[in-house]
């Protein structure tokens, strides 16, 4: 294997965030098959038609939870690819983690879907001219300019005036009955205050809040079904419960995922909108509104599955590259240390080969490199994690593979986290050690043994 044709690989080769892109999500995909065709099928049949809400499914918004590095982002995406058409069904990623607040996802979904309308119109504009056909709607006209000002208030702290005049209110009259203007007037009404002469009125938009988001989304998405043919609009928030990390009992990041959560019921009960959220199995407990698509802590994968993860990759990502950087043993066992959890290899795969490409030496490595490749890196944490690295050494001596961080989250933000310990689906505040690290702090022991001896 020439350093030439290494050097030339992809820099997501085994990343282990969800991938992005309809085809990449596809052939990424491995295992879960049934999964997916339970999550697929009862999703579709939940969608509504026309406006109609199938009468089976209750109207909570739909959660996949499981594990953390599950592999649950990946599956909702590949069941979002099989859903969205393009045309009259519409999906929507947003990711929740770290985002520290949940106006800014609600921001996010909200610029989303203004971008979908604005870039439709600008289709159908485009055509019109064309074909010199004028038909924009005053409901059009309406929404393009409450995008607008909407998207400068994210820059305004004194609120930006928003006009409905006289000639716009006597076009909405124009359609009777069918007419949305009462609608869009008490959405507006909600997100600021208003004046009126009768018949021109003028609102004075604040900042927008997570709810008042939900209004201008729920508004759009109206005028899509109602102007473009949409009929149904799938939003997945990815990582609700990680929006913040845990740190300690005082700042846990608990209020934002409440106001995300109200936000999010909210949102699922437009009309056409199914809002299908991930997290882990312990918030989805924790929140009798969400209504379970799967839990995928009872789906663990097998070995062959994760080395399979492992195969795809290496496909997509440097298909002029022969081979691998691990012998099939190697590859393997490793994929036994993880308990079934994809995500957990993939972080695995991605540590050791960052540490394969700085050697001169190209060709495949067996276990025995690969688990050193972790004893070097654990053995430097510990003078920069003493506690951390103290915590790991005394759960696997002591045959615990959770440990508690509630007082302190002594994993966060350090080279540890997401290589020995991983956030566990039972609490926000535990832990879980794999087989790799277990062999690792094993190895680690004797290695002082042995050097207490020589002294």
């Amino acid at each position: 294997m020439s350093a030439e044709t290494m050097y030339g690989v992809h820099p997501g080769l085994f990343k282990s965030e969800p991938p992005n892109g309809r085809e990449v999500v596809r052939s990424l995909f491995c295992g879960r098959e049934y999964e997916l065709q339970y999550c697929t099928s009862t999703l579709r049949d939940s969608m509504v038609r026309d406006g109609e809400q199938s009468r089976d499914f209750d109207k909570q918004p739909w959660i996949i939870h499981g594990e953390s590095r599950a592999g649950k982002s990946h599956l909702a995406r590949r069941i979002l690819t099989d859903l969205d058409n393009g045309e009259d069904i519409l999906s929507f990623i947003i990711p929740a983690r770290e985002r520290l607040q949940a106006v800014k996802v609600m921001e996010t979904l909200f610029n989303k879907i203004a971008n979908e309308f604005t870039s439709r119109h600008s289709s159908r504009s485009l055509w019109e001219k064309a074909k010199d056909v004028v038909a924009e709607s005053p409901e059009t006209e309406v929404v393009l300019d409450i995008i607008d000002k909407v998207q400068a208030l994210s820059h305004s702290v004194e609120g930006i005036d928003l006009t409905i005049s006289a000639t716009t209110k006597d076009a909405f009259e124009v359609g009777g009955s069918t007419s949305i203007l009462p609608g869009i007037l008490k959405i507006l009404a909600k997100s600021g205050r208003q004046n009126t002469d009768g018949r021109t009125t003028v609102f004075k938009l604040r900042p927008p809040n997570a709810d008042d988001y939900v209004n201008y989304c729920s508004l759009i998405i109206g005028v899509l079904r109602r102007e473009y043919g949409v009929k149904s609009v799938l939003v997945l928030v990815d990582d609700v419960d990680l929006i913040e990390g845990y740190k300690d009992p005082e700042q846990n990041g608990r209020v934002q995922r409440l106001i995300l959560a109200a936000s999010l019921i909210a949102l699922h009960q437009i009309p056409c909108v199914e809002v299908v959220v991930t997290s882990r199995s312990w918030y989805a407990y924790a929140n009798k509104e969400f209504q379970e698509l799967v839990n995928l802590y009872d789906f663990d994968m097998s070995e062959n599955e994760i080395v399979e993860i492992y195969r795809r990759r290496w496909k997509a990502y440097a298909p002029r590259v022969p081979g691998g950087f691990l012998n099939e043993d190697a590859l393997l066992t490793a994929a036994q240390d993880v308990q079934g959890i994809p995500g957990v290899f993939l972080q695995h795969m991605d540590t050791a080969f960052k540490s394969f490409l700085y050697e001169k030496d190209w060709g495949p490595r067996d276990y025995d490199w690969y688990l050193k490749v972790f004893v070097r890196r654990f053995t430097r944490c510990r003078d920069k994690h003493p506690d951390a690295t103290n915590a790991i050494q005394r759960h696997v001596e002591a045959g615990r593979k959770q440990i508690d961080v509630r007082e302190n989250n002594i994993f966060q933000s350090t080279m540890l986290e997401n290589d020995f310990a991983f956030q566990s689906y039972h609490n926000e505040h535990t832990y879980f050690i794999d087989g790799l690290a277990e062999k690792v702090v094993r190895a680690v022991a004797t290695m002082d043994d042995t050097q207490q001896g020589k002294n």
